[in-house]
């Protein structure tokens, strides 16, 4: 967060310690193919001094379409900020994102499948092994 006063806070609640009024930060990374990534929740935290996301699983950056910026309620999250990966950083709403990326060759190979050379070239792959099996016969 840019200005800590900006920073929201759960909701009011009586009797609540302020500690537990923080934000409940949780970042989703949404694709291309219309899927949702959740990449996790800080629960009861301020983003004033940086928070760091780190992945479970590699993710292509050529499927990400958008980041979404939102604070985990039980029942229905609200959004704070989105913005795109377009750049290895980005501001908005109050917030600056910066991104870290590594290469990855599985990842990259897996990606090419995805598209529409890949596809074509599996399905040659496949039909060539059945013509294959089939000769054989």
């Amino acid at each position: 967060v840019l200005d800590p006063d900006d920073e929201p806070d759960d909701h009011n609640l009586p009797f609540i310690k302020a500690h537990d009024a923080l934000p409940d930060y949780e970042l989703v990374a949404y694709r291309s193919s219309g899927a949702t990534t959740s990449l996790g929740t800080k629960p009861n935290t301020s983003a004033a001094e940086g928070l760091t996301w780190t992945l479970n699983e590699p993710l292509p950056v050529c499927e990400v379409t958008g980041i979404r910026l939102q604070d985990q309620d039980k029942l229905i999250s609200d959004s704070i900020t989105e913005v795109q990966v377009v750049s290895e950083f980005a501001e908005s709403d109050g917030y600056r994102f910066e991104f870290r990326t590594e290469h990855s060759v599985s990842v990259g190979v897996q990606s090419f499948f995805r598209t529409p050379i890949g596809m074509a070239i599996s399905a040659a792959f496949f039909i060539a092994i059945l013509l294959m099996l089939a000769s054989a016969i």
